[in-house]
């Protein structure tokens, strides 16, 4: 049996993106993943990249504000987690004919083009996360509340390491045995 290294590649292009669109829709939609969790005087409220709940939770919408805490310029950037979701849905469309398909030869130009865009949009993503986590925190600590960070941070980071690692095996072309695998020209 050939050994397919594009199967590796495919399963962890899936991971990233099932852990991208669990973090955008973190917020009112899926209440648990959330980026910070703020116990304020009136309760707990949890800010994720779609809004907060709280009592009351807000409109599904990229672009909140939440007091002077979080302002709606650093809540639009978020929206780079449903783009970094969809290049990593390109990077798995582009791989997914060499896992159910005879061997062919590989574009590794092109492949290596839009893996590299994947890892670039998740790094995006997950420093504007870390950016909005930081400056929510600071915000509500100023105002002498407490804080603690969630897990959407965590798994975008996770994201961002699966994809570039992605990325760097696809734009070596090395694939994890592709070039290791050659007879020396020699016998």
């Amino acid at each position: 049996m050939v050994y397919n290294h594009f199967v590796l590649l495919f399963g962890a292009t899936f991971a990233v993106f099932v852990l991208l669109i669990l973090v955008t829709l973190s917020g009112p939609i899926i209440q648990p993943i959330f980026f910070v969790k703020a116990s304020l005087s009136s309760g707990s409220t949890k800010f994720g990249v779609l809004g907060y709940c709280g009592k009351t939770c807000s409109a599904t919408n990229f672009g909140y504000h939440y007091g002077t805490e979080i302002t709606t310029t650093a809540s639009t950037t978020l929206v780079l987690f449903p783009a970094a979701a969809g290049v990593s849905l390109l990077l798995m469309l582009g791989l997914f004919p060499f896992i159910c398909g005879p061997r062919m030869q590989v574009p590794h130009f092109l492949l290596g083009m839009l893996s590299l865009a994947a890892s670039a949009c998740s790094i995006a993503a997950f420093v504007v996360g870390v950016y909005l986590t930081a400056s929510a925190v600071s915000g509500f600590k100023s105002a002498g509340d407490s804080t603690s960070i969630g897990a959407a941070l965590w798994m975008s980071l996770a994201a961002a390491v699966i994809q570039t690692l992605v990325a760097a095996n696809v734009g070596l072309g090395t694939c994890l045995g592709g070039r290791f695998d050659r007879k020396p020209s020699y016998v």
